[in-house]
Parts: C-alpha cells; sequence; structure tokens
C-alpha cells in the first residue's frame, strides 16, 4: 500500500528538481500528473523524449488546458477533418487566414461553432497526454513556474487529470515494474478505498467499471480479485495500479473501516448470466466482460483510443481545491452519447456505491430508448429500495409483475427476495434465493443472502 513515507519521499523529489530535469524511469508521467494536481502548480511542465520530440503542458492548479507538441501530432485542423466536421476546402481556407487561429477561423467563417471548437480542443489535450504514457523511461520532464509561451495562444480547455490518467493506463499499460511494486506493497491487505476517493472522475466504462465496482463492493485482497474472475489479469493489475496512483487506496487497508456502509453480502449481486429475452436483456451490468485491447504501436491510431476520446466530452470543471471532486462519470449532457451496455454499467455501479439519485436520472435515460427493457426496469426498482423511506410492499409488487412476464428473470427474483428480507417475510425470502440458485448455482450474492436467512437464531435474535 501507498504510504505516507513513499508520498514525502516523492515531494522531497518533486521540489528538488523542479528546476532541473528527472527521466520519466525516476518519476513517471502518472506520478506527475497526480502530484500536479496535489499541489495546484502553474506553470509549464516540458516533457523531452530525445532532440526532435518535446512536449509542452501547461498547468492550471495542477489542471491540464493546453498541450504543445514539436511535431504535428494531433493538430485541430486535423481532429475536425477526421470526424467530416469540417471540409477540407474550409480547412485549407482557415489554415490560409494569415495570423488567425484555425479554430477562430474555422468559426468566422461559420463552418463550425465554438461548441464543436471546444470539443475537439479537449480532445486534443488528452490525445497529446496519452501520447507522454507511451515515451520511454529515459524521457526526461522538468517544471517551469513562470513560463510565458502559452500568454499569446487562444484560451485552453481544462481536462481532468484523473480522466487523463485512467485513458492514458489503458492505451498503454503501466510499466510492469512499478505495478509489481505496487502490488508487492499490497501485500495480503484488503482493497479499501479512502473517504476521499472519486473515482467517478476516471470514467471506468466496461471491464475497468466491473472491476472497480466489484473492488467497491467487496474490498477482496488482490489475490482474491484475481481468483474471482471478474475481470482479465491484465484489467485488474491495470485498475489496482490506477487507484494506488490516484492514492485512493487507503493507507495501511487491513483492518481499515469499509469506504462504504454496507457489507459485501447486503449489496445487489449482478455477475450472474441473465435468463431472460435476449433482445431487451442482452447483459448484466457486473458480470465479467470479455474486452482484449492490445496497445497500440501508434498511441493516435488505434479504435481504443477514438472510442476512448470521443467519451470524454467536454471539459469538467476546474476545482476550486485538490479535494473537491469533478461531477459526474462523464461530462453534463454526455450520457446520451453512452451505449445501452455502457448505461447498464453507470447504473449498477452507482447501485453498489448506494447513490440512488444518480442511478436513477440514468435509468430514465435508458428507458427513454427502451421502455420494454426488462433490466433496466428492475434496476429501477432497486434503485427507488435504496431510496429514503421507500414504500417496499409497492415495490414488491413491481417485481411480481417483472417476475410474471419472464419467471426465469434472475436480477428481478434476486431483488424480490432483498426486498421480502426487508419485510422480514424470510420463509419468503429463502424461496427466492433457492431459485436464484436453482438458475444460476454461481450468484454468490443469493448464496450470501442465503446463509443469513437460513442461519438458526442466537439466543438474543430470537
Amino acid at each position: 500500500m501507498l504510504t505516507s513515507g513513499n508520498a514525502s519521499c516523492y515531494r522531497r523529489t518533486v521540489r528538488t528538481h523542479e528546476e532541473g530535469s528527472v527521466s520519466l524511469g525516476r518519476v513517471s508521467f502518472e506520478q506527475l500528473l497526480i502530484r500536479s494536481l496535489d499541489r495546484r502548480l502553474t506553470g509549464a511542465l516540458v516533457v523531452t523524449a530525445d532532440t526532435s520530440l518535446e512536449t509542452v503542458l501547461e498547468l492550471v492548479d495542477g489542471v491540464p488546458s493546453r498541450v504543445l507538441v514539436s511535431d504535428d501530432y494531433s493538430r485541430l485542423g486535423e481532429i475536425l477533418l477526421e470526424r467530416g466536421l469540417v471540409t477540407e476546402e474550409e480547412l485549407t481556407a482557415a489554415l490560409a487566414s494569415s495570423g488567425v487561429p484555425v479554430g477562430e477561423a474555422l468559426v468566422t467563417a461559420g463552418a463550425v461553432d465554438e461548441a464543436v471548437i471546444k470539443r475537439a480542443l479537449v480532445i486534443q489535450v488528452v490525445s497529446r497526454l496519452v501520447r507522454l504514457f507511451g515515451l520511454p523511461s529515459s524521457a526526461t520532464w522538468h517544471f517551469v513556474p513562470n513560463d510565458t509561451r502559452f500568454l499569446s495562444l487562444p484560451q485552453g480547455e481544462p481536462v481532468d487529470p484523473l480522466r487523463a490518467l485512467a485513458v492514458g493506463l489503458e492505451a498503454h499499460g503501466p510499466e510492469s515494474r512499478r505495478v509489481d511494486a505496487v502490488i508487492a506493497l499490497l501485500d495480503d491487505a484488503p482493497l479499501v478505498l479512502s473517504s476521499g476517493a472519486h473515482i467517478e472522475r476516471f470514467g471506468l466504462h466496461g471491464e475497468a467499471l466491473t472491476v472497480v465496482t466489484h473492488i467497491l463492493a467487496a474490498q477482496p485482497t488482490y489475490e482474491a480479485l484475481l481468483a474471482s474472475e471478474i475481470g482479465s489479469p491484465q484489467v485488474c493489475r491495470r485498475v489496482v495500479y490506477l487507484l494506488a496512483a490516484a492514492r485512493f487506496l487507503a493507507a495501511g487497508a487491513r483492518g481499515a473501516a469499509p469506504s462504504q456502509p454496507s457489507s459485501a453480502a447486503s449489496l445487489p449481486k449482478l455477475e450472474a448470466p441473465l435468463r431472460g429475452t435476449p433482445q431487451t436483456l442482452s447483459r448484466l451490468g457486473l458480470k465479467r466482460i470479455a474486452v482484449s485491447r492490445a496497445a497500440p504501436s501508434e498511441p493516435g491510431g488505434s479504435r481504443a483510443d477514438s472510442e476512448l476520446l470521443g467519451n470524454m466530452g467536454a471539459p469538467e470543471p476546474r476545482p476550486s481545491s485538490p479535494s473537491v471532486p469533478l461531477p459526474g462519470a462523464a461530462a453534463p449532457g454526455m450520457e446520451t452519447g453512452l451505449s445501452t451496455e455502457e448505461l447498464h454499467d453507470r447504473i449498477a455501479y452507482h447501485l453498489a456505491r448506494e447513490e440512488p439519485g444518480h442511478a436513477l436520472s440514468l435509468c430514465e435515460l435508458a428507458l427513454e430508448r427502451d421502455r420494454e427493457n426488462l433490466l433496466v426496469r428492475a434496476l429501477q426498482v432497486w434503485g427507488r429500495v435504496l431510496l429514503p423511506r421507500p414504500d417496499l410492499k409497492v415495490l414488491l409488487f413491481e417485481l411480481d409483475e417483472l417476475l410474471l412476464i419472464d419467471p426465469s428473470f434472475v436480477v428481478a427474483r434476486h431483488y424480490r427476495g432483498m426486498v421480502r428480507r426487508r419485510l422480514g417475510q424470510d420463509s419468503a425470502a429463502r424461496q427466492d434465493f433457492e431459485r436464484v440458485l436453482s438458475d444460476d448455482a454461481s450468484h454468490r450474492g443469493a448464496r450470501a443472502q442465503l446463509a443469513e436467512v437460513s442461519a438458526p437464531l442466537s439466543p438474543t435474535r430470537r
């Protein structure tokens, strides 16, 4: 686990070398991003890979907003042209406007509006940041506190460094040596998230979101996380390293208090294969998602990078202090750009964190697309269960209706057992959990609930 001693050592490293050059092998780029945010650095971070490639990152209160490169990598006009937002003729005319930034020229000509330019600038910043994660350890960096090279340039668009951290590590993968060091520090302690861990800022999706939700709910050891097969070993390693790099793992996790008030057994388990209509119940939010992405040889050209950058959305608000979270897993309005499966992942994530407000708003969005989606309707019922003073009897009827539509609907039956337990109907709840296990013997949530409801009463419980 990352300790305060490690952190103080790293602080000394940054203070000592702010005016000099340090290799990325000694202080990695992911460490730089987090440390810059911690200290709210304002200035320029200069990263040099060789004599021909230099990247200058503008930081304002530790948040990157503009990135200059010495080559032509990820130019604004190319970003717009590749996405079909401008024509070659419009871009050529804009580039011919002497002394006028290409974005401003395109807006003046009516080719695009300012909102499109802002989104493209975010994509440009992220793309250039992602490339830095793939630089060799021999590359060097130094910090310039009072750099003036950005003064004459158009205003930048800030990007959450935690979002960039997650995207960069997914595109290139963390260095094995650093991951091994983190795993060694974990020992056999449970993975407990610190109380200030704003993991929604990572914008995780797919298998990585499944893994981090499992960590949140079950607080497993690293070995137990791998054994659960909730995600591939590569994704588990990357997610654990991401949490450690962001300092979101509680120091001294052994015996630490849970990061959430509920035990893993009391959280709804959604990892079982879903029995139901295949058209509307295509997959379950927290099942293991088989996703395989090879690290691209060129960071800007892979399909995975394009998808990730497309989900970055508009920039997040700049934090007023390092401890203030940037809201939401996606920028306002960006949920509409998520696929149906990604919406299911988001809903399940917020339910695991017992954030029914977020989950229910996403359920409404998903139901606008498909009112007959039984999975979303079941998730919506459970979100209402988590609200203060829920009407459990009404919600029980709604789960009954879902099971009339599909008696083999594992998710609704498991939720009905949970609601019946809250109503004190232990015998009926036991029947639900037994039916879930008969349909899916690997359903750990139902097995844990059945063990509790079937346990003999102690003298104090009688």
